[in-house]
């Protein structure tokens, strides 16, 4: 795909985001697959090592394999040194203001949960949850949708690359202490941001003079412990509570804190239009809808055919295959929800043929 690269819009550690514009030879596509007006991420010459050059590579990879999602940020393609994901005019979550309104709170809250639960779902940790990374899209009747970016640290769950990923501010404890990479590190950093979002300022802060690292190794022993600001909720800080256990084992997953008060009851049409339009196993209604056979998800255990015909079921759990096998589990697996015990009598005496399209 050919494009025009405008003004630069931002700025991180590892590339700089430009405004960018489809070539007018693409003006035929339908904006909803290629619009009309993008954000490249590039690895300028002053940063095109290996390593940035590697993480633009590997946020297109995990991008590509989550599929689309409508709190997920979109990407659009991969050319050397660049990436092409979607353009919001409104920014990220931190230009929204030093304080948010609890009403937004718990939608925004929403909208990034639904994102991680569907990113835990396919097998990935985020690893950089925090403001700057939850754009804002104009949603429906004048609000606003946030949805989550920047996966260029994201890791399979259960990986070990090199001690914790992420930013110290949002960083957990076991992200500090053990370094396996599980969902447990998203959902403190959800905390967080919820947190900085309420109050105006960080639910962790660093001592005048403390470096990165210090800081880091008082939060794994426990010496900085974030509070909930005073001007939230009750229901927002039993949240907080929930998102803060020390014990990863012990802390609520994503999926758990979507049914918290905080969020669950928060008037949002655009919530319910995701319910309707991107629940779980919904079956998409066109060809540009489907994940992708490299991210196939089968919905009930792991064990697949063997649990059905024990006749135990676990639709709560999700369950990624590679592409080798999604096809023979994935199918076998959905048919015999409507197997029975006999043979059918495909008999002419027996059966009535109707025509379907």
């Amino acid at each position: 795909m050919e494009w025009v690269r405008g003004r630069e819009i931002g700025s991180g550690a590892f590339s700089t985001v430009y405004l960018a514009t489809r070539s007018s030879k693409y003006d035929h596509v339908h904006p909803r697959f290629l619009p009309p007006t993008l954000a490249v991420k590039s690895c300028d010459d002053a940063r095109s090592d290996d390593a940035s050059m590697k993480l633009l590579k590997d946020e297109h990879d995990v991008l590509a394999r989550l599929g689309r999602h409508p709190n997920i940020v979109s990407c659009y393609g991969r050319s050397v040194g660049n990436l092409l994901i979607e353009y919001t005019p409104l920014g990220s979550l931190d230009r929204a203001g030093p304080m948010i309104p609890e009403g937004l709170l718990r939608r925004y809250a929403r909208h990034l949960l639904r994102a991680l639960v569907y990113v835990h779902s396919r097998g990935f940790v985020h690893c950089d949850v925090k403001p700057q990374n939850i754009l804002l899209f104009p949603g429906r009747g004048g609000g606003a949708v946030a949805k989550l970016a920047d996966f260029g640290l994201a890791s399979r769950v259960g990986s070990r690359k090199g001690g914790f990923r992420g930013t110290p501010f949002y960083v957990s404890p076991e992200a500090v202490n053990d370094g396996k990479c599980g969902p447990s590190w998203d959902v403190w950093a959800v905390g967080c941001v919820v947190a900085e979002m309420a109050s105006g300022r960080r639910a962790l802060s660093m001592r005048d003079g403390e470096n990165s690292w210090r800081f880091m190794v008082r939060i794994g022993a426990g010496e900085v412990v974030p509070e909930a600001p005073e001007q939230l909720s009750e229901e927002g800080k039993d949240f907080l509570t929930r998102c803060w256990e020390r014990d990863p084992m012990v802390r609520s997953t994503a999926e758990m804190l979507l049914r918290h008060p905080f969020v669950a009851d928060c008037d949002d049409d655009d919530c319910q239009a995701i319910d309707d339009d991107h629940r779980p196993g919904a079956s998409p209604r066109c060809h540009f809808e489907f994940a992708g056979l490299d991210s196939f998800i089968c919905w009930g255990s792991e064990s697949g055919a063997s649990s059905l015909e024990s006749g135990s079921s676990s639709e709560s759990e999700t369950t990624s295959i590679s592409s080798d096998s999604a096809l023979s589990f994935g199918y076998r697996e959905r048919i015999q929800r409507f197997a029975g015990d006999r043979m059918p009598d495909w008999g002419e005496e027996s059966c009535s043929w109707i025509e379907v399209r």
